[in-house]
């Protein structure tokens, strides 16, 4: 009995470190110098730009997703974040939401985002100045009062 107990726990002991293991490479395979991750890099760099729409800061980096906050009036602000599929799935949406200084969230919208391998900078202002004008000119926005 106890000799199927120690390859019990021995099985669970190598399954933990094995997932541990695959854990940590696809992190370093995916990361680059500065923490950015790879697939992410041309949005970064769009959000640093000094160029880009408006005034975005960046709020989320992790390694799937982007967020980033465009302030709007008083705490008012338009969130919005580019999610990237886990594992190169090849999904990538865009999603904007309203936030209201009160915690309200409107109805945000989204696209679905091809070819993004090839993406630079200045190829994310067209999908998110999209993605604004629908928010801001949605009649539900504008009954909120957010302006």
């Amino acid at each position: 009995m106890s000799t199927i107990l120690i390859i019990i726990a021995g099985v669970v002991i190598y399954s933990i470190i094995r997932f541990a293991i695959d854990y940590y490479n696809t992190a370093q395979k995916n990361t680059l110098k500065g923490g950015l991750i790879t697939k992410h890099q041309a949005f970064a760099e769009y959000c640093a730009s000094p160029l880009r729409m408006n005034r975005m800061e960046l709020v989320i980096n992790s390694g799937d997703r982007l967020e980033y906050r465009l302030p709007i009036k008083n705490n008012d602000a338009i969130v919005g974040y580019i999610h990237f599929g886990i594992y190169d799935v090849f999904t990538v949406v865009a999603y904007c939401k309203a936030v209201s200084k009160n915690g309200y969230t409107h109805k945000g919208f989204s696209k679905e985002i091809n070819n993004w391998r090839n993406f630079d900078s200045t190829d994310y202002d067209p999908i998110f100045e999209s993605l604004f004008a629908a928010i801001v000119n949605s009649k539900d926005f504008q009954l909120l009062g957010f302006e």
